[in-house]
């Protein structure tokens, strides 16, 4: 009997065709067609695309399978090359950005209406006040770290003063990065005696193809390069995992979190060669921009000003507002912030009990030399995931692509929750269209209690398994 053809074995595992169609259209409809401003045309392709992803990853896939869907995923990433981002605007920030540095200047120092006002030459004036009015942010300085603005420079050598032709430079830059990314979960999973079918979890998922490939943003540069990290991490070869994570750090500096989790317990040694090259490298970089805290101004305006779907910071700032407490209500930052920072350090401190302890143990047994011991042949997944889930629920601002980071180390520690998650925060696209504004709060509300309930039964279900 001949062997079936992967699409075949597809089909067995899958609703076959249909699914993939409805996968393939809507995600071009997100691509192509959905606007930020109507939440119909968004909420509609993404609800088809979503259930039929789920449809598809729902069992264990044959490699053959795996294959073709991965095949899949990247034709969607070369079509979206061609689509403008209309979900985020962004785009234009990137652009002007790009357009500051090839002109030699720097937009960390001035915000666009400075830029405006100053001695500039009449065409460059002439091109950014074209686009000045799609900025939005246009009170902030930049907020981009050193890669972005390094892309942003590269994107306006290449297109010039033409959006779409930057919008295309930009997102062959992110083709490249998706393909690195697959090499790089390729070989997580072999090296973790992992399935590569989970590959499939990330690099089908309607939010990851729409938000990163789709709307250009940086959560895939962020990913890519902690992948990497990880993977050296794993490799024992310090020095490139403080480089990657260094590179990580400049694309968004959230990774600086999981920097404690990359540390070698083995040897003092390969730990400084790791925290020099990550530091080395962060520090060089934005040096090249930010040289006083004035600099730094749009990240203060950005961290302190807006708040857009959180769990616990808009609650909050809201109940201080009824009740008058303007003191505490201007400390909302700093409250969640503390709160943050007191569970990550509680989480890193039981880590790092837990691996000395376990040191401990080793050498009372005395089984072999205490230096040939690998106490973290593996990264801690887990621990990753609770750290930025934890992050996000505290956050003040919870923006559909950023649950990118949580799907990725999701992928090799909790799925389930993470997948629901990238399902429901597409509804906070609501707050965008003027005739469902309203709504939102009722929106977010629903997400969360969703996702608690998703938590719940994770926490249920892992249980259940350290009990058998």
């Amino acid at each position: 009997m001949p062997k079936p053809a992967e699409e075949d074995n597809l089909l067995k595992v899958s609703l076959g065709y249909l699914l993939l169609v409805v996968y393939f259209t809507s995600q071009i409809s997100l691509l192509f067609i959905s606007r930020q401003q109507n939440f119909i045309s968004i909420l509609l392709p993404y609800v088809f695309a979503f259930g039929s992803y789920v449809l598809l990853i729902r069992k264990e896939l044959n490699i053959s399978s795996v294959y073709f869907l991965l095949k899949i995923g990247i034709v969607l990433r070369l079509l979206a090359v061609f689509a403008f981002p209309h979900l985020s605007d962004d785009v234009y920030r990137y652009w002007w950005d790009g357009t500051l540095l090839s002109n030699g200047i720097n937009p960390f120092s001035f915000t666009p209406a400075e830029i405006l006002n100053s001695t500039i030459s009449p065409d460059l004036r002439q091109s950014l006040a074209q686009v000045f009015p799609n900025l939005n942010s246009p009170e902030y300085r930049t907020v981009y770290p050193g890669f972005s603005q390094l892309l942003f420079y590269l994107g306006v050598l290449i297109s010039g003063k033409n959006l779409y032709l930057f919008s295309i430079a930009l997102k062959l830059f992110f083709l490249i990065g998706d393909i690195l990314l697959l090499y790089v979960v390729h070989n997580l999973t072999r090296k973790l005696n992992l399935p590569l079918s989970l590959s499939v979890i990330y690099f089908l998922n309607p939010l990851v193809i729409t938000e990163l490939s789709g709307n250009l943003h940086f959560e895939l540069w962020l990913i890519l390069f902690f992948g990497w990290s990880v993977l050296y991490f794993l490799e024992n070869k310090y020095l490139k995992s403080g480089i990657f994570l260094g590179l990580s750090i400049i694309s968004k500096i959230t990774t600086a979190f999981f920097t404690p989790l990359l540390l070698s317990t083995k040897s003092l040694k390969q730990t400084v060669y790791f925290i020099l090259a990550c530091m080395l490298l962060f520090i060089g970089t934005q040096v090249l921009f930010i040289n006083d805290l004035q600099h730094l101004q749009g990240y203060f305006l950005y961290i302190r000003q807006f708040e857009f779907n959180s769990m616990i910071y808009g609650p909050l700032e809201q109940y201080f507002i009824h009740h008058n407490l303007w003191v505490l209500k201007s400390k909302t930052g700093m409250i969640t912030g503390g709160i943050f920072l007191s569970i990550y350090t509680w989480m890193i401190g039981y880590h790092f009990y837990k691996v000395f302890k376990k040191s401990s143990l080793v050498r009372e047994v005395g089984s072999q030399p205490f230096h040939l011991i690998n106490l973290n042949s593996s990264f801690n997944f887990q621990l990753a995931w609770w750290i930025f889930f934890s992050y996000l629920l505290l956050s003040s601002t919870v923006h559909p692509w950023y649950l990118a980071t949580l799907l990725f180390i999701g992928v090799f520690s909790y799925p389930f929750i993470s997948i629901v998650w990238t399902g429901l925060i597409m509804t906070s696209y609501i707050h965008y269209d003027v005739r469902y504004e309203a709504y939102f709060n009722v929106v977010k509300i629903l997400e969360y209690s969703v996702l608690l309930l998703s938590l719940a039964f994770t926490l249920f279900n892992q249980q259940k398994r350290i009990s058998r």
